[in-house]
């Protein structure tokens, strides 16, 4: 039986899942603080250390700072290496340490998209397992300006999928707008394809967020949608993606 957890960070509330899972590592960060991390789920769970420092997520904004506190738990969706670094309010202490989330199923399948747009024109960057947290002008960024991206998995076969990790950018500034809603469609034959799940996505407010959709389902290919926030040509939008993941159940 699940247990949930209701965790209020800042301004921020997380629901996090305690199951029992096999991936567990811990790690010292020093300062009396360590931390047992889950791979699969992503999950950090922290112990020891004062309310007065902070771990530092290295390449995200300010605004996600998380605030320590002693046995708080974190969740982190995206997979690929996070780095994170105990931070006092005036500088850095102790070392740096990596987490390594697990690697995608959707890594060595076929992954195929529409044409994106200059200069965010990469080829098989959606799969590859590199998570774009760098700034927006990094090479992990897929961008399509005044289009929809439409993003095909063939799986050539069956394919027990759990749910889909989208990451996306909201940089209004920049032009740069999170999309309406994330839309995915699964076939059986490998030829039909059927709605399965629509997310709608409220804007985050902040520059990168990973949103996973649940599926649950068996397919032998998958199609998601990611609708631009504006089609219309009246405005400059730009939808920036990268990685989008698939999880096996």
């Amino acid at each position: 039986m699940k247990s949930w957890k209701l965790i209020y960070v800042g301004l921020f509330i997380f629901f996090i899942s305690c199951d029992k899972v096999s991936d567990k590592i811990i790690y010292e960060f020093g300062e009396g603080i360590t931390a047992e991390w889950f791979q699969d789920s992503g999950v950090l769970d922290f112990s020891g250390g004062s309310e007065k420092i902070y771990l530092i997520h290295k390449y995200r904004n300010e605004i996600d700072t998380l605030n320590h506190k002693e046995y708080e738990y974190f969740e982190f969706k995206v997979p690929g290496k996070h780095h994170f670094q105990l931070f006092d309010g005036n500088k850095t202490i102790g070392k740096e340490v990596i987490f390594n989330r697990r690697i995608h199923s959707g890594i060595g399948h076929i992954c195929s998209y529409n044409t994106p747009d200059a200069p965010y024109k990469k080829v098989n960057a959606l799969n590859d397992g590199i998570v774009g947290y760098t700034e927006f002008i990094g090479p992990e960024w897929v961008g399509w300006k005044n289009e929809d991206a439409v993003v095909e998995y063939d799986f050539l076969g069956d394919m027990n999928i759990n749910y889909v990790t989208v990451s996306y950018r909201d940089e209004i500034d920049k032009d740069i707008y999170p999309p309406q809603y994330i839309l995915v469609e699964g076939s059986v034959d490998g030829i039909n394809f059927f709605p399965k799940q629509r997310k709608n996505i409220d804007p985050p407010g902040f520059p990168l967020t990973a949103d996973q959709i649940p599926i649950k389902a068996t397919y032998q290919k998958i199609r998601v949608t990611i609708k631009n926030y504006s089609t219309s040509g009246d405005i400059d939008s730009w939808l920036l993606i990268d990685e989008v993941a698939i999880s096996e159940y």
